[in-house]
C-alpha cells in the first residue's frame, strides 16, 4: 500500500557494542562494581544473576531501554517526529535484589518484575515466557536444602512439568471413557509422574492432549471465530487458571463445560496418536516422537549423498516446553525447536570445579572430530569438566589454535 516501515533498535545506536560489553562486568570485585558497569552495558534487556566467593547473590536485569514519552513501542507509529526516542533510562531505574531472604533467587523468563510503584510506566518489557519453569524451581529451593554442584546439573536438566501436573489434576473427578482403548490412554495419562522423559508414553499423550487438544478448543469458545488464528494455542497459564477455576466465560455450567472440553480433547488426542504412531501405546514414547535434528544452513545445496556429514542427528530428547530442561518443540512433527544448546554450573571461588554441556561440538568444520562429539552427551544430560586455571587447561589441551594477523 505504499509504506515504508522502519524499525529502530537500541542496541544498534552508534557506538554500541553490545555483548563485548560483558568483559567489564565479567571483571567486577564486587556488587557495586557489577551494577556500574551494567549501567554502562548496550545489550537488549536481559536478567543477570550476580554471586561472589563471599557468598553474596543478586538479580541484576538490565538493558538499554529508550524513554518514550507519547507511546510504548509495541505498534507502529507515524515518523513525522511526534514519537521520537527522549534518550535512554538509566539502569538505576530497574529493580535490583541483593542477597534475598529466601537464600537464592532464578530466573526463567517469566515476568518477574516487582510491583513497585511507577515501574509498568517505564516500560522495561512487555513478551514473557510461561512461568511454569520457575514454578518449578521453587517447588526445588523453595525449602531449607543445601545443593551440591551435582545437584544443581541434575535442576538444569530437570524434566518434570508444573503444568503437566496441573493439567492432569482436572481428570480426578471425570470418568473415564467406556472404551478399552481410551480407557487404557486415559489410565496412562492419570498415573503419569509428570516426568517428559524417553520412555514416557504419558508424556506424549500429555503433550498432545493438552498443547495440541485443550488450548485451541478452549481459544475456540472464548474468542470470535475471526481472531481464532491469530491467537492459536493461546496463553497456557490463562488458560490453565480458567480450567481450574472455570467461570461464566465457558457458559451456564462453566465446570461441566470444562470437563467437556477435556474429555473431547483427549478423545481427538488419541485419535491423532493412533493415526501418527500406530495403536499400540507402547509405540508413543516420548523419545520415539521427540528429537532433536540439527540441519546445517547449507545442507539443502549440498548432494544429497554427502548432507549427512553436515547435518546432526537425529535422536531422542527428554524435556519439552515447560520443563526447566528446556526442550521446545513444533507441533508438525514435534521435533525440537528450541532450548538451551549450552549449559553451565561453576562452583564459585573453586572455579576449576565447574561443569558444562554444548552442543554439538566445539568445531563448526563437518570435516573435523569436534564437529559432533558432544551431541550425545548434550542430549542425554552428561556434562563435561569447564578447566579454569591456566595449568588445568595446559595439562587437557589437545590442540593449540594460533590466529595471527595478516597486513
Amino acid at each position: 500500500h505504499h509504506r515504508a516501515f522502519a524499525a529502530r533498535v537500541a542496541w544498534l545506536e552508534p557506538g554500541m557494542a553490545p555483548y563485548l560489553s560483558s568483559l567489564e562486568y565479567m571483571r567486577a570485585h564486587n556488587w557495586d562494581e557489577f551494577l556500574a558497569a551494567m549501567n554502562r552495558s548496550g545489550l537488549p534487556s536481559l536478567n543477570y544473576l550476580y554471586a561472589d566467593t563471599s557468598g553474596n547473590i543478586g538479580w541484576a536485569p538490565s538493558g538499554l531501554v529508550p524513554i518514550r514519552p507519547t507511546w510504548d513501542g509495541l505498534m507502529p507509529v507515524p515518523g513525522d517526529g511526534r514519537y521520537e526516542w527522549d534518550g535512554f533510562r538509566s539502569m538505576d531505574e530497574f529493580p535490583r535484589l541483593f542477597n534475598p531472604s529466601a537464600g537464592w533467587f532464578g530466573t526463567s523468563n517469566e515476568m518477574n518484575l516487582p510491583s513497585t510503584p511507577g515501574l509498568i510506566e517505564k516500560k522495561l518489557g512487555f513478551e514473557w515466557g510461561d512461568p511454569a519453569r520457575s514454578k518449578r524451581q521453587r517447588q526445588i529451593f523453595g525449602g531449607s536444602n543445601t545443593f551440591s554442584v551435582e545437584d544443581l546439573i541434575h535442576t538444569q536438566t530437570d524434566i518434570t512439568t508444573v503444568t503437566g501436573q496441573r493439567a492432569t489434576a482436572l481428570l480426578a473427578q471425570i470418568s473415564p471413557p467406556a472404551e478399552p482403548h481410551l480407557a487404557a490412554a486415559w489410565e496412562i495419562l492419570r498415573s503419569w509422574d509428570h516426568r517428559a522423559a524417553r520412555d514416557s508414553a504419558g508424556s506424549t499423550i500429555y503433550n498432545v492432549w493438552y498443547n495440541l487438544h485443550v488450548r485451541p478448543l478452549v481459544v475456540q469458545q472464548l474468542v470470535p471465530t475471526a481472531v481464532a488464528p491469530i491467537v492459536g494455542q493461546g496463553d497456557s497459564e490463562v488458560i490453565l487458571s480458567l480450567l481450574e477455576k472455570p467461570d461464566q466465560r465457558l457458559g451456564p455450567d462453566p465446570a461441566k463445560a470444562r470437563d467437556e472440553i477435556l474429555l473431547a480433547a483427549f478423545r481427538s488426542a488419541i485419535a491423532q496418536l493412533d493415526r501418527e504412531f500406530g495403536t499400540d501405546p507402547a509405540k508413543w514414547q516420548w523419545g520415539q516422537v521427540h528429537q532433536a535434528y540439527f540441519e546445517h544452513p547449507l545442507a539443502p545445496v549440498r548432494p544429497s549423498e554427502s548432507r549427512q556429514a553436515w547435518d546432526v542427528g537425529p535422536i531422542s530428547k527428554a524435556g519439552d516446553n515447560q520443563t526447566i530442561g528446556l526442550s521446545s518443540w513444533r507441533s508438525s512433527d514435534f521435533r525440537l525447536t528450541s532450548g538451551p544448546s549450552a549449559r553451565f554450573v561453576t562452583d564459585v571461588g573453586d572455579w576449576n570445579n565447574s561443569w558444562a554441556c554444548n552442543t554439538p561440538g566445539q568445531s563448526g568444520d563437518p570435516r573435523s572430530p569436534h564437529y559432533r562429539d558432544l551431541f550425545a552427551d548434550w542430549a542425554h544430560d552428561r556434562y563435561f569438566p569447564l578447566l579454569f586455571e591456566r595449568d588445568a587447561v595446559e595439562e587437557s589441551a589437545e590442540q593449540r589454535i594460533q590466529l595471527i594477523a595478516v597486513p
